[in-house]
């Protein structure tokens, strides 16, 4: 991960890209944090081999929970609001919206180049 996790606290969700080990992009996703030491990472692609592949010589555990769990998406700049109507408790803004992507990335999905 390229994305310094340790600040996203339990019940916090970052967005965060992975790379290889020349430094090129394999893929992107979420990253839920559960608990201070337990996360969960979203992706649209199977990446469990590289994660593992990168679990070693570290003191973790990783876990495929596909078949456990469902995902739903709501996203965009009244998410927040749309959540908050149909009574999702605990719904807030984010602080700083502008923020959520970095510079070079913001207007397009990693990876993938907007055509001009």
């Amino acid at each position: 991960m390229t994305r310094d996790l340790s600040r996203t606290g339990p019940g916090r969700v970052a967005y965060a890209v992975w790379c290889n080990d020349e430094g090129h992009l394999i893929d992107d996703g979420t990253v839920f944090c559960m608990a201070h030491d337990e996360y969960r990472v979203c992706t649209a692609e199977r990446q469990l081999d590289w994660f593992t592949a990168s679990a070693i010589g570290f003191d973790v555990e990783i876990r495929e929970i596909t078949e456990e769990i469902a995902a739903l998406a709501v996203q965009g700049p009244t998410s927040c609001r749309v959540l908050q109507a149909v009574g999702l408790a605990g719904v807030e803004a984010p602080q700083n919206p502008s923020n959520t992507l970095c510079s070079r990335c913001r207007g397009r999905r990693a990876g993938r180049r907007r055509s001009r």
